[in-house]
């Protein structure tokens, strides 16, 4: 957690993240907590899960939770308790165990929940922005955003265009689209998240006994640090 105006709490990321936190026994709590922390005369309030590993909507994808702001107004080893920024009644209920530094009641905070990211650092849900040109020549903008993020591919030194092994182009093409074992994530996600920016393509021939030749594919990561 970085502080300058208010705190900024990030939330860990990993294959190993998992969400762990009790819903039932949270939600038991909740009213005795949030009812002296609302109007006497507000009869309702609302609340939801920062979820580390995001659930699906009613549409059946996932989508990246976006950063948000607000007021520790209750905390406990299990969980902390945000009350939004710019709401009225609104709370934010965010696992402890999973901040990487336990904020102090009445703190302001900013909360960095995980998303998924390109190559490039932006998140796959960031719209993309395209110049297109009627026959005139006249110039117009497109937004595009894909729902539940876009996909994202490997940046590879050639075009896939270039690669002639059919081999080569079927793991790059796992790489890309195989889940992760979190099911929120691709592989591609995951060497995104270990830091990998460096990726060579090697074809090895290695001779078997005579009259033998077996074309090894190998996909070299230079850089491959976790952050």
């Amino acid at each position: 957690m970085s502080s300058s105006n208010k705190d900024s709490t990030d939330l860990h990321k990993g294959s190993d993240c998992l969400n762990k936190l009790d819903k039932a026994q949270v939600q038991s709590s909740l009213a005795q907590i949030i009812r002296p922390l609302i109007p006497r005369n507000c009869s309702r309030y609302q609340y939801r899960f920062c979820e580390l590993l995001p659930q699906p909507n009613v549409l059946g994808f996932c989508s990246d939770p976006k950063p948000f702001s607000g007021k520790v107004v209750f905390l406990n080893e299990v969980f902390i308790l945000v009350k939004r920024a710019k709401t009225r009644n609104l709370f934010v209920i965010v696992d402890a165990a999973y901040v990487d530094m336990m904020p102090n009641l009445n703190d302001q905070v900013e909360i960095t929940p995980y998303a998924r990211h390109d190559f490039n650092g932006k998140r796959v849900d960031e719209p993309e922005q395209e110049i297109q040109n009627l026959p005139d020549r006249t110039q117009y903008t497109v937004t595009k955003m894909m729902l539940g993020g876009k996909s994202i591919t490997l940046p590879l030194p050639i075009s896939k265009e270039q690669i002639q092994s059919p081999e080569l182009l079927a793991l790059i093409e796992q790489l890309e689209n195989l889940p992760a074992p979190d099911g929120f994530r691709l592989i591609s996600h995951l060497l995104v998240d270990a830091g990998a920016t460096d990726l060579r393509l090697m074809m090895r021939i290695h001779k078997i006994p005579i009259h033998h030749l077996v074309l090894g594919l190998v996909l070299i990561i230079k850089s491959f640090t976790v952050r």
